[in-house]
C-alpha cells in the first residue's frame, strides 16, 4: 500500500491546472473552492481515523494531552469545509451560522489547551 499525498484518489494539481482554464475569475475561484473541499473532505477523513484509533487504543483517551488539538484539527476542518462549500461567500457561511459554531469551538478548546499548558 503507498502512502502519502500522491495516493489520494484525484490528482490535486490537475484538478488545478483545469481550473485555471477558466477565463472568468468567479469561475476559477468556484472550481478552486471544489478542489479545497475535496482536499479538505480527504484530511477530514485521515482525522476522524486518528480520532477512532485514541478512542480504540486509549481508554482514557480523552486524558491524553493530545486528544484536545485532535478535535481542535476537527474543528479547523469544518471551517475550511463549511467556506469553501459556500464558495468564499462570507454572506452564505455567516448566514449558516456553522463556520461560527466550529470557530468558536475552536477557540474554546486553544484556550483550554493553552491553559493546561502554559508555565
Amino acid at each position: 500500500m503507498k502512502h502519502g499525498v500522491n495516493s489520494a484518489k484525484f490528482d490535486v494539481e490537475e484538478e488545478l491546472k483545469s481550473c485555471n482554464t477558466f477565463k472568468d475569475f468567479d469561475k476559477r475561484l468556484s472550481c478552486k473552492s471544489e478542489v479545497l473541499y475535496r482536499v479538505t473532505e480527504l484530511q477530514d477523513r485521515v482525522n476522524l481515523n486518528i480520532m477512532s484509533d485514541f478512542r480504540e487504543s486509549n481508554p482514557h483517551c480523552s486524558e491524553d494531552k493530545r486528544w484536545l488539538p485532535v478535535h481542535m484539527v476537527d474543528n479547523a476542518n469544518a471551517v475550511i469545509l463549511g467556506i469553501s462549500r459556500n464558495k468564499f461567500n462570507p454572506r452564505r457561511f455567516i448566514r449558516e451560522g456553522y463556520v461560527d459554531e466550529k470557530i468558536q469551538a475552536l477557540y474554546n478548546k486553544y484556550l483550554r489547551v493553552k491553559y493546561e499548558n502554559e508555565g
